[in-house]
């Protein structure tokens, strides 16, 4: 469960898609510091998104503390299990809240556009071809700068 929300929240990578769960570990560039979603896979076209440090650092101890990896994908749990699980930590984490998948994926454009990486990387990262302004109205105040980047100060 640890590389899904690290995936969700730092990559904003859709939830309940392809894009999480046919995600391999060869779409992860460590030299280069990017994820590549192959269009295969994405909902709308191939997408290059930074591995900003945080994420970087989840999926290092992850492979550093199971050894070599166990499977070419990364998220190796059917989505009936994940989805599970998902409820289950989310109920222990806020009992009684409602969440919503998506919801990672949200905070992640809200961290991007207010921690100074703008609009554009933001479209580029989520592979966003609407108006740049439905994002801009819909995440830009959502969360102040001072929050933005502190949530991309979530070590492990």
């Amino acid at each position: 469960m640890v590389l899904y929300f690290a995936l969700g929240a730092f990559a904003g990578l859709r939830a309940g898609s392809d894009e999480l769960s046919k995600l391999r570990w060869s779409d992860v560039h460590f030299d280069e510091k990017t994820i590549v979603v192959p269009a295969a896979i994405a909902k709308t076209d191939k997408r290059f998104i930074p591995l900003i440090d945080s994420l970087n650092a989840w999926l290092t101890i992850y492979l550093e503390r199971c050894g070599r990896l166990q499977s070419r994908y990364i998220i190796t749990l059917p989505y009936g299990t994940l989805r599970k699980a998902r409820r289950k930590i989310f109920d222990l984490v806020s009992p009684g809240q409602s969440w919503i998948p998506a919801g990672l994926r949200h905070s992640f454009a809200s961290a991007m556009i207010n921690s100074g990486k703008g609009i554009d990387a933001t479209c580029l990262a989520l592979g966003y071809h609407g108006n740049p302004k439905m994002l801009w109205d819909h995440y830009y105040l959502a969360t102040s700068k001072e929050q933005a980047e502190a949530y991309w100060n979530i070590f492990p």
